[in-house]
């Protein structure tokens, strides 16, 4: 009698296969459709992470532009450059919106030439100078470590003329800007006027601006001041400056004044730090175009007013002055103080 069941009789054991065949195969298809929904779905950085693995390369070696960055910063810049910092916060200005995640070998020379120009039309030609340099160096960075292959941005064009400055202050200046300097601050509940916050900050960045008047050194040389750089008892009270924090890579001693080691010595009081002058921000030193902002106000308010004095004017003024008494001011290569 043959069999009432549908999957035995005559073909049976074909149907049977067809249906596990058909089983397997949607399996297979399911697994593939979920892997590549899990690769769609996935973050930025976990597509990148299985891009590299499938490339065949290692998927811990810096490839986008931001982890480039970052290499570059811990691993050169912070122990080479004074201004680190200020390349650090030019960095997150004008780079890291628009290639922060973007593959560096991907980055052609069109996307830094529509870079340049945007930061020239809102922040001005220099600063757009400013910007290229910063991507050449990660670049030719990344080049000397076998990062990357090339830099797309190699002679670009800067559209900023570079002007030397001349700026020296006066003597009749001098007297007024260390008068301003000098001035007792206090609190003024007004609005707009100078909280109880914002005191001991206002303070530190006096007591920077008066050392780069008196010392001559280098703004982020300055204000990167570390206690234990000091040594303010004897007779011959001394700040010797690390190799890592001078621009020539070399240890510097610098002689201090009576006046300079009294406003170090208020400075060490009142910072809670390592730091001479704190950040209230970060675990690190103002930064340094809070001095340059500071020291923009103080001009302003002298009358009558200080015009177009810039941070490093300062280092030149003190260079000049030097200069006129007879004190030299060259190391044998070119002007210490330019």
């Amino acid at each position: 009698m043959p069999s009432t069941r549908p999957d035995v009789g005559p073909g049976s054991c074909g149907t049977r296969r067809e249906k596990a065949s058909g089983a397997k195969s949607a399996r297979k298809s399911s697994a593939m459709l979920n892997t590549w929904e899990l690769l769609k779905l996935a973050s930025g950085a976990r597509r990148l992470w299985l891009r590299r693995v499938a490339g065949g390369g290692d998927p811990r070696s810096p490839k986008t532009f931001g982890e480039l960055f970052r290499a570059w910063l811990e691993g050169h810049a912070k122990k080479q450059l004074a201004t680190w910092s200020d390349e650090e916060k030019r960095y997150r200005m004008h780079l890291a919106k628009p290639l922060e995640t973007r593959l560096f070998a991907e980055i052609q020379r069109k996307d830094v030439r529509e870079i340049r120009d945007n930061v020239a039309e809102k922040a001005g030609p220099i600063q757009s100078n400013r910007v290229v340099a910063l991507f050449n160096r990660v670049a030719n960075w990344a080049v000397d470590e076998d990062h990357a292959s090339f830099n797309p941005a190699n002679r670009l064009r800067k559209i900023g003329q570079e002007r030397r400055r001349e700026r020296v202050l006066s003597d009749d200046e001098l007297r007024r800007l260390w008068a301003a300097l000098d001035e007792p601050l206090a609190v003024d509940h007004e609005d707009g006027g100078l909280s109880e916050a914002d005191l001991p900050a206002a303070l530190a960045m006096r007591r920077a601006i008066m050392l780069l008047l008196i010392l001559g050194q280098r703004r982020g040389e300055t204000i990167g001041m570390t206690k234990d750089e000091l040594e303010l008892e004897g007779d011959d009270p001394t700040w010797t400056i690390p190799p890592q924090r001078t621009k020539n890579g070399l240890s510097h001693r610098v002689p201090l004044t009576a006046t300079a080691t009294e406003i170090l010595k208020v400075a060490i009081a009142a910072s809670p730090s390592p730091f001479l002058f704190p950040s209230s921000k970060t675990d690190g030193a103002i930064i340094a175009d809070a001095v340059t902002k500071a020291l923009k106000r103080i001009c302003a308010r002298v009358r009558p007013k200080i015009e177009g004095l810039g941070a490093h004017d300062l280092r030149r003024t003190v260079g000049t002055n030097m200069r006129r008494l007879g004190v030299s001011v060259s190391d044998g290569r070119r002007n210490t103080f330019a």
